[in-house]
């Protein structure tokens, strides 16, 4: 088979502009603003004088040669966004509906040797749909009957982006070769004897016959395996064993070694790589009389969301999910364990959105960055979510390549789809076998999920509710035929009696943010972290925070003046909000970041503490997880990464590939062992939480005051919790702990009551150079704030009075020369 490509230059029209010079893989915006059309659309407000674009047509052509005219030849498009015609030569190829499939068009016998015109004429998409009747659902609803990205068309973290183009690569494919069309590699066993790996391959052209080879080679590049056989039947399998296979392991329990799958059918080559293990989730059922049953039933009791914030109608006083479903000690409750190859692992890490609001900006660069990210900041799982896309293929092996366990969601969120139409069913079908076949030989993919959000009324016994059709009629059979040894969940989250059950299976903390928010109102906050410890599950998989990035990422869209207006109305537009949320999520992070950290004095002191809300957030949810490990054997949250600038948003990477504040936080929990103090009865407990490993850990605690000094050693006894009691006065206000385990210093402490921080200036900078900065506190700092476009080792950490502290940074990438780091700091008031 030979490919052409037909990327490049093409060209953009509509009925105002004519053949502008276009760039393919792209889209019309990023065109327009190319031409000069459109200013930057992320800069301040801009994006609001861009709406037009989407109720235009477009057509995108060009003209290109071909050779060979007579032989077999096909035209393929890896993504249109996503109405089309596609036209050659004036003749219609066929029209497109569906972003999330490539098409492909037979031109045999349709080419000529020389200026064959290719058109590509885009739809509306708005216009497409605005005459169907309305649906249910966050945000806006017409999204739903389109296949198309639905987070662009306006979500509480990103703009509105509706566009259309040819965003992935375009070629002509030659030639009807006997060659391999896909091939299926899985682990079927590992034992004593080494690794069975079962080889599915399926031909094309197969009655053309002939010898194909089949190679593999290990993480080192060594054959260890090869044989060849003729076929002339349209698939084989094969059984074969590797001795002394190397397994790959998630992030933090071992290495990630790939192996390749080399087939060669008469010359043509097919290449997979893959990796050896296996993944189980275990759902075992919690005793009658267990602790972890009784801490079910408090959670549950404790959970007083109402029932009319998910759509359902309020029927007197403040009904409750209980009142509605009877949570009871009739209802079993389970754990939630992902086991590879045997072993129990502790899952941590975040939800994935698309990483640029227009699919053709999604540089492999930038997205090798984030999974990067992740892996630095002792992360072992992306869920990827159901409002974005089936990501690029770099995505899915920059995972592999560093331990990232993947949790993917089908293309649905947040609303009532037309799951009983049968072109959508149709749709959904095609979506489930691509996806399938492009995913199913990566040992990062854990599970499937249904959709996002679309069942969390469903029910195992339920007979009819939404999303179960779009799920079981319409993906499933696919997944069950093309990749039958994984996990698919008819919806995220899945599990439970409603799916949003926090006492099993998966859970969404998004679901419950009326009680959180209730809280950041109608109270002083002071005891915001035994609030924030009821958000408690056995396996969450999108827990929320919230906050901004650095200053120097806020610049890149806004201005000094637009950061010191006081209606902060620039910051609010790149904060985007839900509708049904009254006031807008802005104001409930300011509320909340205000009422637990003091009152803002000046533009600096609130944006720290804007920034340093996700800090505190992520430490007392991820401490708390930890302290229940065992109940709890997961935490991913919302969300990873940015789809657009955003000011104040959820994300712990920005969209410049900056760590927030919430990154050094994250890093921080997730390290194998991590210490955390609890008051209880009085009396002050560490926590020490273990993600698997064993051994001794050294531990120093101190009050602020330092008026006593406690040293012990502590034997780590793998996967779960140690609990030390302190031998401290309860009436101390403030404890601090340093756990040393192996070559790592955990440092934890306890505050009474709320966070209030001031600037300070007790601190100098001993040392400062292009790779490290040293600096020394001459009191207590609670927060050292290094600024700057770098990655650094550590950042908000704390200082003792006189404690030195050396970090280390880079230069984050694309940003060739900038300034050296300026460090700030906090502390507690008097």
């Amino acid at each position: 088979m030979k490919r052409t490509t037909l990327n490049g230059n093409w060209f953009l029209s509509n009925d105002t502009y004519q053949k502008l010079p276009a760039v393919v893989p792209g889209c019309v915006h990023t065109d327009l603003k190319r031409n000069g059309i459109i200013s930057d659309y992320f800069w301040r407000d801009n994006n609001d004088s861009c709406q037009w674009i989407e109720r235009e047509d477009w057509s995108y052509s060009r003209f290109f040669d071909a050779e060979n005219t007579a032989d077999a030849c096909r035209l393929v498009f890896e993504g249109l966004d996503t109405y089309a015609t596609v036209l050659l030569n004036g003749d219609v190829l066929g029209e497109t509906q569906n972003m999330f499939i490539p098409h492909t068009f037979d031109v045999s016998g349709k080419l000529k040797e020389k200026d064959n015109l290719l058109e590509v004429r885009f739809r509306s998409p708005v216009k497409e749909t605005e005459n169907l009747p309305a649906r249910t659902g966050a945000f806006t609803t017409e999204r739903m009957y389109t296949r198309r990205m639905q987070c662009t068309y306006y979500w509480d973290w990103v703009d509105r982006f509706v566009t259309c183009g040819i965003f992935l690569p375009v070629y002509l494919e030659t030639g009807d070769d006997f060659c391999v069309g896909d091939a299926y590699i899985y682990t079927e066993a590992i034992d004593d004897f080494g690794a069975q790996i079962v080889i599915e391959t399926n031909y094309l052209n197969h009655e053309k016959s002939g010898v194909v080879q089949f190679e593999i080679f290990d993480p080192n590049g060594q054959r260890i395996h090869e044989n060849k056989q003729y076929v002339r039947e349209p698939k084989t399998v094969q059984r074969i064993n590797v001795t002394a296979p190397q397994l790959w392991w998630p992030n933090g329990y071992g290495e990630h070694p790939l192996y390749t799958l080399r087939i060669t059918a008469n010359e043509n080559v097919h290449e997979e790589t893959f990796g050896i293990r296996t993944l189980r989730v275990a759902e075992i059922p919690d005793a009658k009389d267990s602790d972890y049953r009784a801490l079910c039933r408090k959670l549950q009791d404790r959970q007083r969301t109402p029932i009319e914030e998910f759509g359902w109608e309020r029927q007197d006083g403040q009904k409750t999910l209980i009142d509605e479903f009877g949570w009871d000690d009739t209802e079993e409750t389970a754990g939630f364990v992902v086991i590879v190859n045997g072993k129990r692992i502790y899952c941590r890490g975040g939800n994935w959105v698309p990483c640029d609001p227009f699919p053709s900006e999604e540089s492999e660069e930038k997205i090798a960055e984030i999974v990067a990210l992740a892996e630095e900041g002792n992360m072992n799982m992306i869920r990827v979510w159901g409002g974005g896309l089936f990501e690029k293929d770099c995505f899915y092996d920059e995972c592999d390549k560093r331990g990232i366990l993947v949790t993917q969601d089908f293309l649905m969120a947040c609303g009532e789809y037309p799951q009983k139409e049968a072109w959508f069913l149709e749709e959904l079908t095609k979506e489930a076998a691509f996806a399938a076949k492009k995913l199913r030989n990566h040992p990062c993919l854990a599970w499937w999920s249904g959709d996002n959000e679309n069942a969390t009324k469903g029910f195992d016994l339920g007979e009819e509710f939404n999303g179960r059709d779009a799920a079981l009629v319409g993906t499933a059979p696919s997944i069950f035929a093309l990749d039958p040894n994984r996990r698919f969940h008819l919806s995220s989250p899945y599990g439970g009696t409603p799916y949003m059950s926090i006492t099993r299976g998966t859970t969404h903390t998004t679901n419950f943010f009326g009680d959180m928010f209730q809280f950041f109102t109608n109270t002083d906050c002071v005891s915001y972290k035994e609030h924030l410890e009821h958000f408690l599950a056995r396996f969450t998989v999108e827990e929320p925070i919230y906050g901004t990035p650095q200053k120097c990422s806020l610049l890149k869209f806004l201005t000094e003046e637009d950061l010191a207006d006081e209606s902060e109305r620039i910051l609010r537009f790149h904060s985007k909000s839900n509708p049904c949320v009254n006031p807008t999520l802005f104001d409930y992070g300011k509320t909340f970041a205000e009422k637990i950290f003091g009152g803002f004095h000046g533009v600096e002191d609130k944006l720290f503490k804007y920034e340093y809300l996700q800090y505190e957030w992520i430490r007392v949810i991820f401490e708390n997880c930890r302290r229940h490990t065992g109940f709890n054997d997961g935490l991913v949250f919302w969300m990873l990464n940015d789809c657009w600038p955003a000011s104040m948003s959820w994300s712990i990477i920005d969209f410049y590939n900056l760590p927030k504040a919430a990154w050094y936080s994250f890093k921080r929990c997730a390290k194998s062992v991590i210490g955390s103090v609890k008051k209880e009865n009085g009396a002050f407990h560490l926590y020490l939480s273990s993600d698997g490993k064993s051994g001794v850990a050294k531990v120093v605690c101190h009050t602020l005051a330092q008026q006593g000094v406690y040293e012990t050693e502590v034997s780590i006894d793998g996967y779960g919790v140690t609990v030390l009691k302190l031998p401290f006065d309860g009436q101390e206000p403030f404890v601090i702990c340093d756990v040393h385990f192996e070559d790592t210093v955990d440092r934890c402490f306890y505050k009474e009551g709320s966070l209030p921080l001031e600037k300070s200036d007790r601190f100098e900078v001993l040392r400062q150079d292009e790779q490290s900065i040293t600096v020394r506190g001459t009191a207590y700092l609670h927060a050292v704030v290094l600024e700057g476009e770098y990655i650094f080792s550590d950042n908000y950490f704390s200082l003792l009075p006189g404690e030195e502290k050396t970090v280390t940074y880079r230069k984050a990438t694309g940003n060739a020369a900038p300034a050296l780091p300026r460090a700030t700091a906090f502390t507690l008031t008097k």
